[in-house]
């Protein structure tokens, strides 16, 4: 590929929220402006090879254009592999625009929702020289993206604009809009279509409001949301959304009252059962919101952003990703994007700035199979009046930070060795998910995995991991589960690579750290780590534990230590009631039990001659339940 600018981000760091890690995955953009033609990002999607799809238009260069929907002489498909390296482009003409993507399982076609924004009504002359408006489902090969079919949705007359789209494994639905550009009325229209195309149903709905985005909710109703004008003095728009069930009629109409003004709708999400998160804008005044209210319209919380909210995906544990850029699309204005990512109540976890120095925009976010994110949009490098100037671009950043960590649990140590064995592993008795769910943990994490088969042959057992707060150790800031290998180092089960990954940690943070097991005393670090820590923090060494060789058992190996054996009720205490589980499970065989503390699968006289020299030890007060 060819390279205008050098695709490095400048990364500005704002002092009022700190940055996620400065490491970013991928960064690539893709000149493809051969004859005069300028290419946009609109959509970028993963593939099932791990890949990229990127999806945007392209226009004819034009001195100082601001571009806009209705100047796109075609739309562009270029494929990537995991690393960002273009693969294949492909260009259609049509005026046609990228609305929504996915692949298809059954042979990983690409099937592209496109719209051509045309402006013509039947019987009118045309105005500015654009064609009628259709909508058409293009399916193209993932190997070369050669067109293998190419079916039109709409082929009416009118002002037909295809403004949003939703799918899932049956199909798909798209909103649309039939404008008249001389009384300025829209209708809208919502049509779901089978996978193959085949329109099931189609209703219209005479509204007063602007809808702009739709999301499917799991009960299998439709929010369309928008702006509705109350006041059109002051240019008052409020939020509107309307209900709709699966044969499309309406269940009702909702307008938010509230103090802002939203002069549009960029995306529309629902984090839970009956929820929508609606981010909104208002260019006037440069800011956004993020409105998180039941469909019946009472809100829970609002929260106000600088900068145009241009797109939102939801992370991991309720949390969201919202991308930012400072400024609407404006000719002469070095715009700059910023990621943000928050909580289910609408708090700030991070934020982090890409710019480059030129007209940077965003368009689209998703999460990617590993948990990193992805961006695409535009990079208008170097000069706005430069033909064939204007880029799509490619970043994948992590939110996350790795710890690392090593423990030996006193019960699965081998004789003789600072190893443990794993026949609790080789006896298929392991969980495949975490086991930390139940009391005294109450933890909640989906940390999983898929099948048997993706469980390391040398894991020795599970292990839920806690950083907490360098200034107050009793402040936990975030929990994890991992699993514990027989050389002690820590193991993400997402995505088995080295270490554990944090989602919800800051850069060069400090966290004191604890390690707990369903029925060792748990232990906590005796300093505080550097978030990400590079580096192994061993647990195995007395001064590297609070309470050093206090909270540990020695070994038969010179100056390694291991977690105490006998909690089985995982409280931090040892005490009678961790006995009276013991024998609550007595002659229990080949299973996974808290009263098998040499990890044999049995619970047996030899699990108890283990318990009996720590009774009475106790776990530091942090740590304690």
């Amino acid at each position: 590929m060819n390279h205008v600018c050098k695709p490095y981000w400048l990364l500005i760091f704002l002092l009022c929220c700190t940055n996620i890690n400065a490491q970013i995955l991928l960064d690539e953009s893709y000149h493809l402006g051969n004859g005069g033609l300028e290419y946009y990002g609109r959509l970028v999607m993963q593939s099932n090879d791990n890949g990229f799809l990127l999806a945007g238009g392209h226009a004819y260069y034009s001195p100082g254009a601001i571009f806009f929907e209705g100047s796109y002489a075609g739309m562009t498909l270029v494929k990537t592999d995991a690393l960002g390296t273009q693969q294949w482009t492909q260009d259609f003409g049509g005026q046609s625009l990228a609305r929504a993507m996915y692949q298809r399982n059954s042979d990983g076609a690409f099937v592209i929702a496109a719209g051509n924004p045309g402006t013509q009504n039947c019987g009118e002359p045309q105005i500015g020289g654009i064609e009628p408006s259709n909508f058409s489902l293009l399916i193209v090969s993932e190997n070369d993206g050669s067109t293998l079919s190419h079916s039109i949705l709409e082929a009416e007359c009118g002002h037909r604009f295809l403004d949003a789209m939703v799918y899932n494994n049956d199909g798909f639905i798209i909103l649309t809009r039939a404008r008249n550009f001389f009384t300025n009325e829209s209708a809208y229209y919502l049509k779901r279509y089978d996978e193959n195309a085949n329109l099931l149903w189609s209703h219209s709905y005479d509204v007063p409001a602007t809808l702009q985005k739709i999301v499917l909710m799991a009960d299998g109703t439709i929010v369309a949301a928008g702006k509705l004008l109350v006041d059109p003095v002051v240019d008052n728009n409020q939020l509107f959304w309307m209900r709709i069930d699966e044969a499309g009629t309406v269940l009702n109409e909702i307008t938010l009252d509230d103090t802002r003004t939203h002069k549009g709708v960029h995306q529309v999400l629902s984090p839970a059962v009956g929820q929508l998160l609606v981010l909104s804008y208002n260019q006037t005044v440069n800011e956004s919101y993020v409105t998180k209210v039941d469909v019946y319209g009472n809100m829970s919380w609002q929260e106000t952003f600088s900068g145009i909210v241009q797109d939102a995906v939801a992370g991991h544990n309720g949390s969201h990703f919202l991308a930012f850029q400072n400024e609407l699309y404006q000719d002469n204005v070095n715009s700059n994007i910023t990621v943000y990512k928050i909580d289910n109540n609408g708090n700030t976890y991070w934020n982090k700035v890409y710019d480059r120095g030129y007209d940077d925009r965003v368009s689209n976010i998703i999460l990617c199979n590993d948990r990193t994110f992805a961006l695409t949009g535009t990079i208008n490098c170097c000069n706005q009046d430069t033909p064939g100037a204007a880029e799509i671009y490619l970043v994948k950043d992590a939110d996350f930070r790795r710890g690392r960590a090593r423990v030996l649990l006193g019960g699965a140590k081998l004789p003789g060795l600072a190893s443990m064995h794993t026949e609790l592993c080789e006896n298929n008795l392991l969980p495949l998910a975490q086991p930390f769910s139940g009391a005294p943990w109450y933890y909640s994490g989906n940390e999983a995995l898929e099948d048997a088969t993706a469980m390391p042959t040398n894991t020795v057992e599970w292990v839920l991991v806690e950083l907490r707060d360098a200034s107050d150790r009793s402040v936990l800031v975030e929990q994890r589960a991992a699993l514990l290998l027989d050389d002690g180092s820590i193991l993400d089960p997402n995505d088995l690579t080295d270490g554990l990954c944090f989602y919800n940690t800051q850069d060069d943070a400090e966290y004191y750290m604890a390690i707990r097991n369903r029925n060792h005393l748990p232990v906590l670090s005796a300093n505080t780590i550097a978030f990400p820590n590079d580096l192994w923090y061993d647990f195995t060494q007395a001064a590297n534990v609070e309470g050093a060789e206090e909270q540990l058992e020695d070994t038969d190996v010179a100056g390694v230590y291991t977690m105490v054996q006998g909690d089985f009720d995982g409280n931090g205490i040892i005490t009678v009631d961790d006995f009276n589980i013991y024998r609550s499970q007595i002659a229990a065989l080949h299973s996974y039990e808290q009263g098998d503390l040499d990890g044999d699968g049995n619970v047996t006289v030899t699990d108890y001659n283990r318990f009996l020299p720590n009774a009475s030890r106790i776990a530091v007060g942090p740590l304690r339940y």
